[in-house]
């Protein structure tokens, strides 16, 4: 690898990384869309495997769960089930998005203390979670989260980048499902790295 390569890489990870750090906020007095534990009782202890991720190894399974789900969409970020919303915390310190319209902090411009992230769509079901927003500060991008569950535990996940609004599910089932062999590093749907 070439210094320059390995500098570029670098210094996209330090970029990310401060961008993770900066203070952000959740909705609070989230509704229960599921007969959700407590915040307690729903604590994940789900690793992420970063090579199945990387190489879309499980995202087959997983749009196919999500495909034949009946996904109830929800408007408000408050929707987002207890365990989704703590493993967001564990693995991204102090985790915020808001709802759709609502501002957010589309760049990397300090224009307030705003979240990095606005909600584009998520649905719900017993066994699935699909998530996808938009992700602000150094350059706008879009994220796509899958989430699997059983008994209100992490079972599997995925995620990724996405080009545009997707704000259906069968927008972002079609997009990942053309996208996910793509060698055109612009449009593959991830890089070398995750990030929330």
């Amino acid at each position: 690898m070439s210094l320059l390569k390995a500098s570029a890489i670098i210094l996209l990870a330090l970029l990310i990384a401060c961008q993770e750090s900066q203070s952000e906020r959740i909705s609070s007095d989230p509704a229960k869309v599921l007969d959700e534990p407590t915040s307690q009782e729903a604590i994940t202890s789900y690793s992420i495997d970063t090579a199945a991720i990387l190489k879309n190894i499980r995202l087959d399974a997983l749009l196919a769960d999500v495909q034949s789900a009946n996904l109830l969409p929800q408007k408000a970020v408050s929707n987002l089930p207890s365990v989704v919303n703590n493993f967001l915390h564990e693995k991204v310190e102090d985790f915020a998005i808001v709802n759709p319209e609502e501002d957010f902090q589309s760049t990397d411009i300090m224009t307030g203390n705003l979240p990095r992230r606005r909600l584009m769509y998520l649905g719900v079901a017993d066994d699935i979670v699909l998530l996808a927003y938009e992700l602000g500060g150094f350059g706008l991008s879009e994220r796509v989260l899958i989430f699997k569950l059983n008994e209100h535990q992490i079972t599997d996940f995925w995620t990724g980048s996405v080009k545009g609004k997707l704000q259906t599910k069968d927008e972002i089932v079609t997009y990942l499902r053309k996208n996910k062999n793509s060698k055109n590093k612009y449009w593959a749907l991830n890089t070398n790295t995750i990030y929330f």
